[in-house]
C-alpha cells in the first residue's frame, strides 16, 4: 500500500485478510473451468512422460522414482560438481550441497537438450 502512515495504519484495520480483487476472482474461476483442467491434465501428462524419459537416462544406481515435476540425483559429495558442470552448458539445476540434485522437468524440447548435457556432466564427475 502507498499512502501516508495514518491512511494506511487505518485502511490496514478494515482491509480483508488476504482480499480478491475482481481481476483475480475471474481469473480463480477460469482456472477451475473445463478447458483449464483439459490444459492442466495435458500438461501433467507431457510432465510424467519427459520424467520418465529423463530417470530412464540417468545411470541406474542414481534413479529414484519421483511423483513430482523434477528429478532427484542423490550425487552426496559430487552434488555441486554436477551443478557446476550443468551450468557450463547453460542448464540450472538445484543443488544441496552434500545432498544432491534436483532438475526441474518440463516440455520435450527441454527434455531434448537436457539428456544429452547430463551425460556429459555425469562423466566428468
Amino acid at each position: 500500500l502507498a499512502g501516508s502512515e495514518e491512511f494506511v495504519e487505518a485502511l490496514l484495520k478494515v482491509a480483508i485478510p488476504f482480499g480478491v480483487n475482481a481481476l483475480a476472482q475471474v481469473a480463480g474461476l477460469e482456472s477451475i473451468g473445463e478447458e483449464a483442467q483439459q490444459q492442466l491434465q495435458q500438461r501433467v501428462a507431457e510432465t510424467v512422460s519427459q520424467r520418465e524419459r529423463v530417470t530412464e537416462s540417468l545411470p541406474e544406481e542414481i534413479q529414484v522414482p519421483s511423483q513430482a515435476n523434477f528429478v532427484w540425483l542423490p550425487l552426496g559429495e559430487k552434488a555441486e560438481a554436477l551443478e557446476a558442470a550443468m551450468k557450463e552448458q547453460g542448464i540450472l539445476t538445484r543443488c544441496f550441497a552434500g545432498e544432491g540434485v534436483r532438475i526441474t522437468v518440463t516440455d520435450e524440447t527441454e527434455t531434448e537438450e537436457l539428456i544429452p548435457a547430463l551425460r556429459r556432466a555425469l562423466a566428468q564427475l
